[in-house]
């Protein structure tokens, strides 16, 4: 197994068997198109993990709610997957969500995206709650 593989392997239990999550910044190309009545509307994202995503917060409250359930696609590079997540915690800039969809493409194309961004170490892990 290759030494970034491992290294994801070791930082997916760090705390307590949660997933580690990493800042996003808009050079990574990473985002998130929320379906709302039909129309995209793109969400910023602050970090991602194999679990999960958090968004940044903006002025249209209505999709922020507590087990509110999102549809929308993330792009990853040039990468589109659909995808269903559901907000778990809400702070005053981020919106917390857990992708509850199973898809193994998109479970891969985070890995692979995560490993090669540590490999170039392009960001470090964010390990703060």
């Amino acid at each position: 197994m290759p030494i970034f593989h491992r290294m994801i392997d070791k930082l997916l239990l760090f705390q307590r068997g949660r997933s580690a999550r990493f800042h996003i910044l808009p050079s990574h190309q990473v985002s998130f198109d929320l379906y709302t009545n039909g129309n995209p509307k793109i969400i910023e994202v602050a970090n991602i993990s194999l679990t999960g995503v958090a968004l940044k917060r903006d002025q249209d409250i209505s999709w922020q709610a507590l087990g509110t359930k999102l549809t929308g696609t993330i792009t990853i590079k040039s990468a589109k997957f659909r995808v269903t997540m559901e907000v778990r915690h809400v702070s005053l800039q981020i919106v917390g969500c857990k992708i509850i969809s199973k898809d193994f493409a998109l479970e891969k194309a985070i890995e692979d995206y995560l490993i090669n961004e540590m490999k170039h170490k392009r960001f470090d892990p964010l390990f703060k709650r």
